[in-house]
């Protein structure tokens, strides 16, 4: 963040143009002092007329030489210990220099620059930039600035914005970026990178040269540009099924964060009867209720890395009843610790033992390890970084294509370096990738490479994932839960890879009550078949149980279908803790299901049949079946079902069909359906119900997202056409910087016999969230997942910030205020997660430098952004000596070189408030330095009274 005040800059540009340091560039052109030397000229006197002038005029005349060397040289000669007698010969030696016309248009030109000779009539484009001034001026080019504004590039990629400052010899020049010291820190292998001297980002030109840094600086188009050794970077990776690069600057989890968030909802209820004429009125009677409140709650906290997670509730008591502990309910608690370089996470509290879809979920207190490659996949770790990949390098910026089975999936403008390219998709089997370069003679370079892809269900060759699980059991009580240290128990599964196509797995549970044990292969026959078996056994009680499942799959884009078949005994229980209730038999099974493409719908058709051991609840065949078909044609939605079932009860059908037409006129948007459904009534199942129900909905929004959302919808229901069974319903949303509010109007109606009853209910609900990382807070909307805090001090104090701001809808996600910072609160975890900031009501000449981020989401936790660097200073400071200004004298403050103008003024910008700073005129200089002090409540300009030097006596 940098800050300065350009109405002051302005004021002074006078001095800018002369040369000295600026942070603008607009007032860095060199013409601007071409035209003071060209003025300068102008008035330099011939010999006749310095050779007849009075004693008067040649006593201004040595003054004139005199001031005429400082401008030309610098205090360079006047800073040498000369007698009287040599310094009147040197100056009598530049006199007719400078008044020779055949060497006066050489001092302006720098040592190093040789003139040439121009002759009329050549063509404009063959004239070098120091003969066409010549030409246009009659003078040589003046000496260059030593410091100035340029745009910076590096590797070909755009850092902003820095100024360049000369040494006194123009054979360096320093220049601070912050973010091509980021750049470097994570790109430089980590020998080079100690090698690289410079702190808080200052950066110098020759050390960057020693370590083979390619440096090009065009000062008369304002560029420079550097480009990194290639053998100096580490290996660049780039995965292939990243959508994008996020855009901006990554920022990193806090060190501290938590949320808290809390959705208070408040229910109330209208009961309204009307009766028929003959009926008792006094039976029953209108009544008003409010249903208890309920306060929902749920949060995380992480620190370095942990999260502990939670949530819960607290409910009203009824009217007449005493708050207690029934009143509080807690829900799962645990601490988890992502590993992401192990691909693995660690969870203390309430774990789930779960085994690979193998055996039933349990959940227990206890601790959990658990390892997969998928864990985290979308995050900067991917998932196939150590299988498929293709390594190369590029000796130079270079166009690279990347085709996959000889189709282009990617161009690239990549920098010079090594390079990895993973995350590779493809078909099943075999795939070809080849990776073209495009050399700067226009030739390609081919690096192919071949790899061997295998189903999606099932692992890769040689890849496994495991978990395993240890704690004790868990019962459910009014305020949460308990746990039975008295019947510990254990989980454990694994998967491996053993082929490309084929994948083998096992997986155990044990308590005191049942031991289970299992295994599973998955097999990949082709890219459209697929196989799974399961065997699983358990002991309990002396005795064994066991299930045995097979399954085959076959997937193509017309058709596809899968078969089940299956059997378990009478004794197999599938409980960890638990022994088997109600009565338990020996059945087989086999379902089978089919669905294809139909137009623009589906349709879709399943069957099965189980043979059971005969008991009194269970028929020794069951059958099923079903077909159900859907279509969509000109935003008309048909659908209709089928399904029948036969048991020891008899056949069991059920029917429905439905029909829907929605539309929308700006943001207006409506539906309606209609429902018939057939169901059979029990006891006897061989009588039917018909049932129709028909909607009429509309909603309504304004598109926006974040602060300033709204959204209202209202809909009618009847069942059977008939009005005296109808429902209306009423909905809003509003969307809040610091919270959500919502309400819901329901009115149902219901028919009896003697009377009719009108049920109001009114819902309303609020939430909101209390968010907190490394020292920046805010209230706002419930947090999903994760959160970003953004915040503005120092230069930018004061601002108001915008996160995510929309043009069109003129609203942002959130902005800071009186309530906290401005906060992003919907990060996805595992995921780039970008973000837009931009500023309101920012001070006179502070602006922002990078206004995009993001964050690789975390595990719930937070992020924290403050923007705003410290105060800066823009000096301006008037330097005398005895007979007047110093005029164009070089001087270096702050480590930085710099000159004053024609009338002594010394303007520099990046300087800090309530800090002492010496202004140094060099060793050899006769001039004493000067010690100056910028006041604690500077603001962006401050002017100090003018100052006289005073010389070594």
């Amino acid at each position: 963040m940098k800050s300065a005040s350009s109405n002051n800059a302005v004021k002074y540009a006078d001095l800018n143009a002369m040369g000295h340091g600026t942070r603008d560039k607009r007032y860095a052109n060199p013409r601007c002092l071409e035209h003071d030397c060209a003025n300068l000229m102008s008035h330099v006197p011939s010999n006749e007329a310095l050779n007849t002038a009075s004693p008067i005029s040649q006593a201004f005349k040595s003054a004139f030489i005199t001031l005429l060397i400082a401008l030309l040289f610098g205090t360079e000669l006047l800073a040498e210990d000369l007698s009287d007698k040599e310094l009147n010969e040197r100056l009598q030696k530049v006199q007719k220099e400078v008044t020779n016309p055949e060497t006066a248009q050489s001092i302006f030109l720098p040592k190093d620059t040789a003139t040439t000779t121009y002759k009329r009539g050549d063509p404009i484009e063959n004239i070098s930039e120091e003969d066409l001034f010549l030409q246009i001026f009659g003078i040589g080019m003046p000496s260059r600035l030593r410091n100035f504004m340029v745009k910076f590039y590096a590797d070909n990629r755009f850092f902003g914005d820095v100024e360049v400052m000369y040494d006194a010899g123009f054979t360096a020049f320093e220049f601070f970026s912050k973010r091509f010291y980021d750049y470097l820190d994570t790109l430089l292998l980590p020998d080079i990178n100690e090698k690289i001297n410079a702190k808080n980002g200052m950066f110098n030109s020759k050390e960057l040269e020693s370590l083979q840094f390619t440096i090009n600086i065009n000062e008369s188009k304002y560029e420079l540009r550097i480009n990194v050794p290639p053998e100096h970077k580490a290996l660049q990776r780039m995965s292939l099924r990243s959508q994008s690069t996020p855009k901006g600057e990554q920022i990193e989890p806090a060190f501290f964060s938590f949320y808290l968030n809390a959705k208070a909802t408040d229910n109330f209820q209208y009961r309204q009867y009307l009766y028929e004429k003959d009926y008792d009125k006094n039976e029953l009677k209108n009544n008003y209720e409010r249903m208890p409140a309920t306060l929902d709650l749920d949060g995380a906290a992480a620190f370095k890395g942990f999260v502990l997670e939670g949530s819960g509730y607290v409910r009203e008591p009824r009217e007449g009843q005493s708050f207690d502990k029934n009143h509080f309910r807690r829900n799962d608690f645990r601490l988890i610790k992502d590993l992401y370089s192990r691909d693995a996470r660690l969870s203390l509290g309430d774990v789930g033992a779960n085994t690979g879809g193998l055996m039933r979920y349990e959940t227990m207190g206890g601790i959990r390890y658990e390892y997969d490659k998928t864990l985290f996949s979308g995050s900067n770790i991917d998932m196939f970084n150590d299988l498929y990949k293709i390594n190369f390098f590029l000796p130079k910026t270079s166009q690279v294509e990347i085709r996959i089975n000889h189709r282009t999936v990617r161009r690239l403008h990549l920098p010079a370096g090594y390079h990895e390219i993973n995350g590779l998709s493809g078909v099943e089997g075999t795939n070809l990738v080849e990776i073209y370069v495009t050399k700067e003679d226009g030739s390609l370079e081919r690096i192919p490479y071949e790899f061997l892809l295998g189903n999606s269900r099932n692992l890769l060759k040689g890849e496994f994932r495991y978990s395993a699980t240890a704690g004790v059991r868990r019962s459910s009580v009014p305020m949460g839960y308990e746990y039975h240290a008295s019947n510990p128990g254990i989980s454990s599964d694994l998967l491996y890879g053993l082929l490309p196509a084929l994948s083998l797995g096992v997986s155990g549970q044990a308590s005191q009550n049942n031991l289970m044990a299992g295994g599973q292969a998955l097999w990949s026959i082709n890219k459209a078949n697929w196989m799974e078996f399961k065997n699983l056994f358990n002991y309990e009680d002396s005795s064994g149980g066991m299930r045995s499942e097979l399954r085959y799959l076959y997937r193509t884009k017309p058709v596809s279908y899968s078969i089940t078949t299956y059997y378990q005994s009478e004794e197999y229980n599938p409980n960890l803790f638990r022994s088997l209730s109600g009565p338990a038999t020996n059945y087989a099974g086999l379902s089978a299901s089919a669905s294809t493409r139909f137009f623009k719908g589906s349709i879709s058709a399943n069957t099965g049949l189980s043979l059971n051991k005969e008991t009194e609840h269970t028929a020794p065949v069951s059958k099923r079946y079903g077909v159900s078909l859907s279509q969509n044609i000109f935003r008309i939605s048909l659908s209709a079902n089928f399904n029948a079932s036969k048991d020891k009860n008899g056949w069991q059908p059920y029917a429905s069909m439905g029909a829907g037409y929605s539309f929308g006129v700006n943001r207006h948007n409506f539906a309606i359906t209609n429902t018939t459904a057939m169901n059979s009534i029990p006891p006897d199942y061989d009588e039917y119900e018909w049932k129709n129900r028909s909607n009429l909905n509309w909603n309504w929004s304004n598109g926006g997202s974040g602060t300033g959302a709204r959204s209202y919808s209202a809909g009618v229901s009847a069942e059977d056409f008939d009005i005296d069974n109808a429902s209306l319903r009423l909905g809003a949303r509003h969307s809040y910087n610091r919270a959500n509010l919502s309400a819901a109007y329901n009115l149902y109606n219901y028919d009896y016999d003697y009377m009719t009853r009108l049920t109001h209910t009114v819902k309303a609900d609020m939430g909101a969230s209390f968010m907190f990382a490394d020292g920046l807070w805010a209230f706002g909307r419930p947090v999903s997942r994760g959160f970003i805090l953004a915040s503005t001090g120092k230069s930018l104090q004061g601002s108001t910030l915008h996160i995510n701001y929309s043009d069109y809808h003129k609203t942002s996600f959130s902005e800071n205020g009186w309530l906290g910072a401005a906060y992003y609160n919907q990060i996805s975890n595992y995921r780039s997660n970008e973000m837009r900031i931009s500023l309101t009501d920012a001070p006179m000449g502070a602006w922002l430098e990078q206004n995009r981020y993001y964050a690789m989401g975390a595990y719930k936790q937070g992020y924290a952004i403050r923007l705003g660097s410290e105060a800066n200073v823009l000096l301006h400071l008037t330097l005398l000596k005895e007979d007047g200004p110093l005029s164009y004298t070089y001087l270096i403050i702050d480590n930085r070189p710099t000159f004053t103008g024609r009338d002594g003024a010394l303007l520099v910008g990046n300087l800090k408030p309530g800090q002492k700073y010496i202004i140094h005129f060099g060793e050899n200089s006769p001039m004493i330095d000067m010690e100056i002090y910028i006041p604690e409540d500077a603001g962006n300009f401050v002017e100090l009274p003018d100052m006289k030097v005073e010389y070594r006596q």
